[in-house]
């Protein structure tokens, strides 16, 4: 059994989820289940089943026993962990190391990992956020799985009327995420900029820049800032689902990412031959030891 553990927001949710799928292909004779208890603790919301139709997602849920047993640790994950689990995993570990079969990747991954070199007789718990995987050989399934369930938001219905009337790029504002990091494409960056450059010699000055943010107000004072010959629209996500601005910016013809798997997979998800999708360089720098990388993908 190979158990990938859930956590983080719905982009990372979606990256484990594939990677769940990538595993199930490589490995068609092995358990594949994903662990959700590090939801169970947090309160974040497992997302998966509340975005998209259930009925079109392949996974099983690990149960605590399984997830014991694989782990080789009791309540592994779990932030809270209670005083008497730590001394007794503190005990197997030093004890018996090798029967604690995790494979944890960073953050940001300096490589993806080679699951070749897993061991096949053993069982395992992948615990990661797992994007620098090679996603592009099963894009056409994760696209026919991850199918975006009908909201219920008269808003959303606005929204994709005005995205499909347009030449419609999207571009995403994570405001926050790696704040004050080598990584931090706010305030100071030209990605923004460069990126709509690119667009523009691509399909031209008649764009309509759809602007999706998780900070309204920073969105449209950051966007009135960029000096650019195109139309601003920041996207009010009030009075309908978070999943929502995901799916609008998947309609979009082209997707200028943040430092979001959020936004990339809006672009991977929304792929069709012609679309134009950039990102972050450091975002991008990771897959390219991966065979078969996701070509559409231009690091700025």
């Amino acid at each position: 059994m190979m158990i990938v553990m859930s956590k983080g927001g719905l982009g990372n949710q979606i990256s484990q989820y594939a990677f769940s799928r990538l595993l199930q292909k490589k490995y068609p004779n092995r358990a594949i289940k994903l662990d959700l208890s590090w939801h169970l603790v947090t309160g974040v919301e497992f997302e998966l089943p509340l975005a998209f139709e259930r009925s079109s997602l392949h996974y099983e849920i690990a149960t605590k026993g399984e997830m014991e047993k694989v782990a080789g640790l009791w309540n592994y994950g779990v932030i809270k962990t209670h005083i008497t689990d730590k001394v007794r995993n503190k005990t197997v570990k030093i004890f018996m190391g090798s029967k604690v079969h995790i494979v944890r990747e960073p953050l940001i991954s300096g490589h993806p990992v080679q699951l070749d070199q897993l061991n096949k007789e053993q069982d395992w718990v992948l615990d990661g956020t797992w994007w620098s995987q090679p996603y592009i050989s099963i894009l056409p399934e994760l696209q026919a799985e991850l199918q975006f369930r009908h909201s219920s938001a008269v808003q959303y219905y606005k929204w994709e009327k005005e995205i499909k009337s347009t030449k419609a790029v999207s571009l995403h504002i994570r405001n926050g995420d790696f704040s004050g990091t080598n990584r931090d494409i706010l305030p100071q960056s030209n990605y923004y900029k460069n990126a709509l450059r690119h667009i523009q010699k691509k399909l031209g000055k008649d764009i309509t820049v759809f602007v999706f943010s998780n900070n309204f107000s920073f969105a449209n004072e950051y966007v009135q800032n960029l000096d650019m010959e195109c139309p601003f629209i920041v996207v009010d996500s009030t009075d309908r689902e978070a999943y929502t601005d995901m799916q609008l910016m998947s309609l979009c013809d082209a997707n200028i990412c943040a430092n979001s798997t959020f936004s990339v997979w809006a672009a991977m998800l929304g792929w069709k031959e012609g679309k134009i999708v950039t990102c972050p360089e450091w975002l991008t720098e990771n897959r390219k030891n991966c065979e078969n990388e996701f070509s559409a993908l231009i690091a700025l």
